[in-house]
Protein backbone atom coordinates (compact mmCIF):
# COMPACT_ATOMS: atom_id res chain seq x y z
CA UNK A 1 0.00 0.00 0.00
CA UNK A 2 1.39 3.40 -1.01
CA UNK A 3 1.70 6.19 1.50
CA UNK A 4 -0.02 9.55 0.75
CA UNK A 5 3.26 11.30 -0.16
CA UNK A 6 4.92 8.26 -1.73
CA UNK A 7 6.69 9.45 -4.95
CA UNK A 8 5.97 6.13 -6.69
CA UNK A 9 2.27 6.12 -5.86
CA UNK A 10 0.13 6.42 -8.99
CA UNK A 11 -1.28 9.86 -9.62
CA UNK A 12 -5.03 10.28 -9.57
CA UNK A 13 -6.68 10.39 -12.99
CA UNK A 14 -9.07 13.18 -13.94
CA UNK A 15 -11.18 14.07 -16.96
CA UNK A 16 -8.95 15.26 -19.80
CA UNK A 17 -9.38 19.06 -19.98
CA UNK A 18 -8.01 19.21 -23.53
CA UNK A 19 -10.64 16.73 -24.65
CA UNK A 20 -13.31 18.77 -22.87
CA UNK A 21 -12.12 21.99 -24.54
CA UNK A 22 -12.12 20.40 -28.00
CA UNK A 23 -15.55 18.88 -27.38
CA UNK A 24 -16.88 22.35 -26.53
CA UNK A 25 -15.19 23.83 -29.61
CA UNK A 26 -16.71 21.13 -31.81
CA UNK A 27 -20.18 21.84 -30.42
CA UNK A 28 -19.73 25.56 -31.13
CA UNK A 29 -18.57 24.94 -34.71
CA UNK A 30 -21.41 22.47 -35.36
CA UNK A 31 -23.93 24.98 -33.95
CA UNK A 32 -22.52 27.73 -36.19
CA UNK A 33 -22.13 25.52 -39.28
CA UNK A 34 -25.34 26.48 -41.04
CA UNK A 35 -24.77 30.19 -40.49
CA UNK A 36 -21.18 29.94 -41.67
CA UNK A 37 -22.06 27.76 -44.67
CA UNK A 38 -24.71 30.22 -45.85
CA UNK A 39 -22.94 33.46 -44.86
CA UNK A 40 -22.31 34.50 -48.47
CA UNK A 41 -25.81 33.66 -49.75
CA UNK A 42 -27.19 37.22 -49.40
CA UNK A 43 -24.20 38.71 -51.24
CA UNK A 44 -24.41 36.07 -53.97
CA UNK A 45 -28.13 36.75 -54.37
CA UNK A 46 -27.50 40.49 -54.71
CA UNK A 47 -24.75 39.85 -57.26
CA UNK A 48 -27.13 37.60 -59.17
CA UNK A 49 -29.76 40.31 -59.57
CA UNK A 50 -27.37 42.30 -61.78
CA UNK A 51 -27.93 45.61 -59.97
CA UNK A 52 -25.20 45.41 -57.35
CA UNK A 53 -22.10 46.15 -59.40
CA UNK A 54 -21.39 48.34 -62.38
CA UNK A 55 -18.90 47.33 -65.02
CA UNK A 56 -19.33 43.95 -66.71
CA UNK A 57 -15.77 42.63 -66.31
CA UNK A 58 -15.43 43.44 -62.63
CA UNK A 59 -18.94 42.20 -61.89
CA UNK A 60 -18.36 38.90 -63.70
CA UNK A 61 -15.02 38.30 -61.97
CA UNK A 62 -16.40 39.20 -58.55
CA UNK A 63 -19.52 37.08 -59.08
CA UNK A 64 -17.38 34.08 -60.04
CA UNK A 65 -15.15 34.58 -56.99
CA UNK A 66 -18.15 34.95 -54.70
CA UNK A 67 -19.86 31.87 -56.13
CA UNK A 68 -16.71 29.80 -55.70
CA UNK A 69 -16.24 30.87 -52.10
CA UNK A 70 -19.94 30.35 -51.39
CA UNK A 71 -19.69 26.74 -52.62
CA UNK A 72 -16.60 26.13 -50.47
CA UNK A 73 -17.81 27.52 -47.13
CA UNK A 74 -19.81 24.44 -46.10
CA UNK A 75 -17.02 21.99 -47.00
CA UNK A 76 -14.47 24.20 -45.22
CA UNK A 77 -16.53 24.15 -42.03
CA UNK A 78 -16.96 20.38 -42.40
CA UNK A 79 -13.18 20.05 -42.75
CA UNK A 80 -12.69 21.97 -39.49
CA UNK A 81 -15.13 19.61 -37.75
CA UNK A 82 -13.28 16.61 -39.21
CA UNK A 83 -9.96 17.97 -37.91
CA UNK A 84 -11.41 18.43 -34.44
CA UNK A 85 -12.82 14.88 -34.57
CA UNK A 86 -9.42 13.53 -35.64
CA UNK A 87 -7.72 15.27 -32.73
CA UNK A 88 -10.38 14.04 -30.28
CA UNK A 89 -9.72 10.45 -31.37
CA UNK A 90 -6.09 10.84 -30.27
CA UNK A 91 -6.89 12.08 -26.77
CA UNK A 92 -7.51 9.85 -23.78
CA UNK A 93 -10.64 10.38 -21.69
CA UNK A 94 -8.58 10.63 -18.51
CA UNK A 95 -5.17 12.13 -17.74
CA UNK A 96 -3.12 12.49 -14.59
CA UNK A 97 -3.66 15.53 -12.43
CA UNK A 98 -0.19 16.76 -13.48
CA UNK A 99 -1.08 16.53 -17.17
CA UNK A 100 -4.35 18.37 -16.55
CA UNK A 101 -2.49 21.08 -14.64
CA UNK A 102 -0.02 21.51 -17.51
CA UNK A 103 -2.89 21.92 -19.97
CA UNK A 104 -4.58 24.53 -17.76
CA UNK A 105 -1.30 26.42 -17.32
CA UNK A 106 -0.69 26.39 -21.09
CA UNK A 107 -4.21 27.72 -21.65
CA UNK A 108 -3.65 30.50 -19.15
CA UNK A 109 -0.44 31.69 -20.80
CA UNK A 110 -1.75 31.28 -24.32
CA UNK A 111 0.15 28.33 -25.75
CA UNK A 112 -3.00 26.87 -27.31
Amino acid sequence: MALPNDPVAPEPMVANPERAALTRLRAEVVAAREGLATALDPAAKKMGDGKTWTGPTAAKNWAAELTGRKKNLGPWVDAVIAQIDAQLRTLPDKVTTSEARIFHNDQRIGHY
